[in-house]
């Protein structure tokens, strides 16, 4: 059996996050400062240990974590990617069920020019996520082609 795609893994781990853990969506539209966003990244710096080694060895959160350190849990690399992706997909959907006709209106351009250019080399965007953080300040995608 082939390896799953990144997508697929990502959709696992936000399925156990809301059925496994109970992580409802009206839990995580409580979670309005960032802190879904501000926990993917974090996820995603100590998978590509992109933070100094000391926050690595001593089991602490790196600087950033959004909550008690008790929820600091790695992984593997590969483990705390998929987490990071699930993390960020929580926050794309709270940020469109907070208000759906925002969530990603300004970067429409952008997406567009992104799938022209990919169209005119022959390729095609099979799966996509968005999300926005920092109030919409920044914008976070992930695309599969």
């Amino acid at each position: 059996m082939p390896n799953p795609l990144p997508l697929e893994l990502i959709n696992a781990e936000r399925y156990r996050q809301i059925h496994g853990e109970g992580w409802s969506e009206s839990h995580d539209d409580k979670h309005t400062k960032g802190e879904l966003i501000a926990a993917a990244v974090c996820y995603y710096a100590h998978a590509v240990a992109n933070y100094p080694p000391r926050y690595k060895s001593s089991g602490l959160p790196p600087l950033g974590w959004p909550w008690d350190v008790k929820w600091w849990k790695p992984q593997s690399a590969e483990r705390d990617f998929v987490r990071a992706g699930a993390l960020a997909m929580a926050e794309r959907d709270r940020l469109h069920r907070a208000d759906p006709k925002a969530y990603i209106g300004h970067c429409d351009r952008l997406l567009d020019q992104v799938d022209r250019t990919l169209q005119s080399s022959g390729l095609k965007i099979v799966a996509e996520r968005h999300v926005l953080a920092r109030e919409g300040a920044r914008y976070f995608g992930l695309l599969q082609v």
